[in-house]
């Protein structure tokens, strides 16, 4: 079944967008990360690297062994193997057939993977796509109730990307609420979650100190013209 999604995956999605969208922006990144000396001088490329920290490691390691065209293609390879694991693992725990999943996954291929801010799951090999694959490892250890397990999971997301782990949590702590689950039972698993996340959060606390003193300006035009599709609903497609 690992198999099967996983060609599903690579068919539909790994050369859509190649090299281009957030592939433009990640890749040097990752690239500048690793060889400082590379476009020492850029003044965005020196500019913090954030949620893309434990991702950019790896893969700006490929492009200096490989190349930019190689090192997105096997990243985005890594990231749809790891996508088909812990999807797999999901769905057999749900007692899901495989045919169901193959034909949910082109659904959701088909008719878009988000109808608001202009986000994917499937995508560019970048931070939130493998902060997904944690996401759905933690969910199959949540569907077994264990949370110790499902936490952690959590934690690393959070690592990979904090919003993709930090939503998931949310969610996760309101079904918990639902279900019944008595807050002491949740707060212990929870020191995994603190432990496994600790670099997404020391990111994001740093990266608020060093926006303090930015002009307001400079936020206007991030907000505005650099990504009004993530940041402003009036630029999101008319079917959120």
């Amino acid at each position: 079944m690992v198999c099967t999604v996983f060609a599903f995956l690579s068919l539909k999605f790994l050369f859509e967008h190649l090299l281009r969208t957030n592939d433009h922006v990640t890749l040097p990144w990752a690239l500048q990360f690793v060889d400082p000396n590379w476009l020492a001088n850029d003044w965005f490329l020196n500019s913090s690297i954030g949620n893309q920290l434990l991702t950019a490691t790896g893969i700006g390691w490929l492009i200096t062994q490989a190349g930019f065209l190689p090192a997105a293609i096997i990243s985005r390879l890594v990231a749809f193997c790891l996508l088909a694991a812990t999807l797999t693992a999901l769905v057999q725990k749900l007692q899901l057939p495989l045919g169901y999943t193959i034909a949910a996954l082109w659904l959701f291929a088909k008719f878009g993977q988000g109808i608001a801010a202009g986000e994917n799951i499937f995508g560019a090999a970048e931070s939130k796509v493998f902060a997904y694959a944690c996401v759905f490892w933690g969910l199959s250890f949540f569907v077994e109730k264990q949370l110790a397990l499902a936490y952690a999971c959590l934690g690393l997301a959070t690592s990979l990307h904090f919003l993709v782990g930090g939503y998931a949590l949310f969610a996760a702590l309101l079904v918990a609420l639902y279900e019944g689950i008595p807050i002491r039972t949740i707060m212990v698993p929870l020191a995994g979650y603190a432990i496994f996340s600790a670099v997404g959060t020391y990111n994001v606390v740093g990266e608020m100190l060093r926006a303090s003193g930015v002009p307001p300006e400079v936020s206007y035009i991030i907000a505005y013209f650099r990504h009004p599709h993530h940041m402003v609903p009036g630029a999101w497609d008319s079917a959120w």
